[in-house]
């Protein structure tokens, strides 16, 4: 298999992996699991690995005192991303969170371009707009009464992600992706940790049942999604790399509608169209 066709698939094996992120907790939630439950035993089994595999294949944790400031805000970045993704899911379908999250390419072509001036063009104006005015499509076009507590959280989640991509722009010009992601994942673990015992809502002996969905979550969704992604950049470059991870959310609304009978309806699937024709030409873009 040539080494364009290895990217393809290794990339989609990700978009797969982060589409099924929701899948997993909704079947969590309807065992009783709590989204800071899920989210602990996620970052603390996925950083515990990666740490590991850091330290035996790299000879050491390659990351100075210095560097570690960097990855702590992300960490902190990561983890607010996170729980609103989880916390959403718990409010609107699985399918409705994947689609507003995927709004966050333009959010971060917007960002780029005050943060690091990076030019929008004609085209990045185009990508922005189609991008929202498919989210507008999206809500506009719910059957059935809208939780705002959900669709906020999900906005957040975009948000949130957006910020965290463009502060992690600079800071992974200096760190190993893996040695980032590690460290991420560790202080993330921690800061569930902390807010699940103050809030008492951390199971840290979930049931039995809660244990496929965590299972999930760190093999599929955590670890071989972020080494598959990132051996797709490798191979084919963050550009085309971001193009087929727009998978992702169609990975999500396919298995939703096969497992739990999600329905989208017309005007929310021209909505999705548009979210994500607009998340490729921000990907062509930036290319």
């Amino acid at each position: 298999m040539s080494q364009y066709y290895r990217g393809v698939l290794l990339t989609f094996l990700s978009a797969a992996g982060f589409g099924l992120l929701p899948i997993f907790a909704v079947f969590a939630y309807k065992e009783g699991a709590s989204p800071y439950t899920l989210l602990f035993w996620r970052f603390f089994l996925a950083g515990l690995i990666f740490q590991v595999y850091n330290y035996y294949v790299h000879k050491g944790f390659g990351i100075t005192k210095k560097e570690i400031l960097y990855v702590l805000a992300m960490g902190i970045l990561y983890t607010i991303q996170s729980s609103c993704f989880f916390l959403s899911v718990k409010y609107i379908s699985a399918s409705l969170t994947s689609l507003i999250f995927y709004t966050y390419p333009a959010l971060v072509a917007i960002l780029s371009s005050i943060v690091y001036k990076d030019r929008l063009g004609f085209k990045g104006f185009v990508a922005v707009a189609l991008a929202f005015a498919g989210l507008i499509l999206v809500l506009g076009n719910i059957s059935g009464k809208l939780n705002p507590t959900g669709v906020l959280f999900a906005l957040a989640t975009a948000l949130v992600y957006s910020v965290y991509i463009t502060l992690g722009k600079k800071v992974l010009t200096q760190i190993p992706s893996l040695t980032a992601s590690s460290f991420i994942a560790v202080f993330a673990a921690i800061c569930f940790l902390v807010v699940g015992l103050l809030s008492g809502t951390l199971d840290l002996l979930p049931p039995e049942k809660v244990w496929f969905s965590i299972s999930g979550i760190v093999v599929f969704s955590t670890l071989l999604a972020m080494f598959t992604f990132f051996r797709g950049i490798e191979l084919l470059g963050p550009a085309r790399a971001s193009i087929i991870s727009m998978f992702e959310p169609v990975i999500t609304v396919i298995f939703a509608a096969l497992l739990f009978a999600e329905k989208l309806t017309p005007g929310q699937i021209a909505g999705g169209v548009l979210v994500l024709f607009g998340a490729y030409l921000v990907a062509k873009v930036e290319n």
